[in-house]
């Protein structure tokens, strides 16, 4: 397989994002449920996500681009999930929402203990209102038990991305700043010496990480196309094979 470079990844970039950018009818707005509503921030999320990763890999960050990759995977298998779920989607929406508030309410009382709560411009008594609504959102519409969102590993082993998953695990040493972390960038210097670069400038890396997060980003489309009824174009699904043939060591992300 070709070699490839920064600039073929930047012009994969390009076309992936008009593509799955194309696949959303934003000129056909639709009046969606309050948990749909949720889901379609959940897309978007992973759309910024592929928004940030294109940036750092633009600026030679490959690096940093894989910590908001691995973010994306697990809003993908998340959307995933949520599109096999069926009538159950709302459960497991309405879980995650309430999972959320109780993050949202451990920050409030951390902020208290420093002081800080009354800066937030929320209280721990608009999280309790919030969760109230949950309540009355299950009883109008006969939900009796809430549902939890699978694990990461068993969600990835459900959807046939348990690879994907190792190579977040990287991504999970970079971010906690292990040795792993630090071996792109390290340098061998005359007379035994080492050093580091700021940028990993390999494009080969890129392209990696790149592959990684359009595999996301298409299964999050795909995903949310389900839930929506967007419809599922053809060139999705070319631009699928293409990723998976060059994760395969198959192929290239750009045709030359």
């Amino acid at each position: 397989m070709d070699a490839h470079s920064h600039s073929d990844v930047a012009a994969f970039l390009a076309e992936l994002k008009t593509t799955v950018d194309a696949a959303v009818p934003l000129g056909d707005p639709k009046t969606v449920t309050v948990p749909d509503g949720f889901v379609l921030g959940m897309y978007w999320r992973a759309r910024g996500l592929l928004e940030g990763i294109t940036v750092l890999l633009a600026a030679m960050l490959a690096d940093e681009a894989l910590i908001l990759a691995r973010s994306l995977l697990e809003q993908s298998l998340h959307l995933q999930e949520l599109a096999a779920a069926g009538q159950e989607r709302v459960a497991l929406v309405l879980d995650w929402y309430n999972r959320s508030l109780s993050e949202k309410l451990g920050l409030i009382r951390r902020a208290a203990s420093r002081g800080d709560a009354g800066d937030l411009g929320i209280t721990e008594k608009d999280v309790e209102e919030e969760r109230k609504t949950i309540q009355g959102y299950m009883n109008r519409h006969s939900i009796k038990k809430l549902r939890r969102l699978m694990p990461l590993q068993a969600s990835a082993a459900r959807f046939n991305r348990s690879d994907e998953l190792w190579v977040a695990g990287i991504a999970d040493e970079v971010v906690h700043g292990s040795e792993i972390a630090h071996g792109p960038r390290r340098l061998a210097l005359p007379g035994g010496g080492v050093g580091y670069k700021l940028r990993n400038d390999d494009p080969e890396m890129s392209a990696w990480v790149s592959a990684l997060a359009a595999r996301s980003m298409i299964l999050s489309r795909i995903a949310a196309g389900t839930i929506f009824d967007w419809g599922q174009p053809e060139e999705l699904a070319a631009l699928l094979v293409r990723v998976d043939a060059f994760v395969a060591e198959e192929g290239r992300l750009v045709s030359r």
